[in-house]
C-alpha cells in the first residue's frame, strides 16, 4: 500500500526541493540520453538510424534551433523531424 505524505510548507519552515537528478534524461530535459531518443523514435514508428541522425545533428548544434535558440522540448523537435522524414 502506498501512502502519500503531504508536507505543510509555511514561511517559517523550508520546503524540500525536487530532486532534478531523478528526472534528468527523461521527459523533455535537454540534452536527452541517446537511448531515450532512440526509444522515442521507435515508439513513433521511426527508424533507429533516423534517431541517431537527429541526436547527432542537435548534439552538434548544442541543442539549439536554426535561429540559435535553446530547444525547450526535444520531443517536439523529434516529432517535427519524423514528420519531415515522412513528407520528404
Amino acid at each position: 500500500m502506498i501512502r502519500m505524505m503531504f508536507i505543510n510548507c509555511s514561511k517559517k519552515t523550508s520546503c524540500p526541493k525536487k530532486d532534478k537528478s531523478v528526472m534528468k534524461g527523461s521527459g523533455n530535459s535537454i540534452p536527452p540520453l541517446k537511448e531515450h531518443v532512440i526509444i522515442y523514435f521507435l515508439e513513433k514508428g521511426g527508424q533507429e538510424s533516423d534517431a541517431v541522425d537527429f541526436y547527432q545533428y542537435f548534439n552538434k548544434r548544442k541543442w539549439k534551433s536554426k535561429r540559435h535558440k535553446q530547444i525547450a522540448n526535444w520531443k517536439a523537435a523529434a516529432w517535427n523531424w519524423i514528420l519531415n522524414l515522412e513528407i520528404g
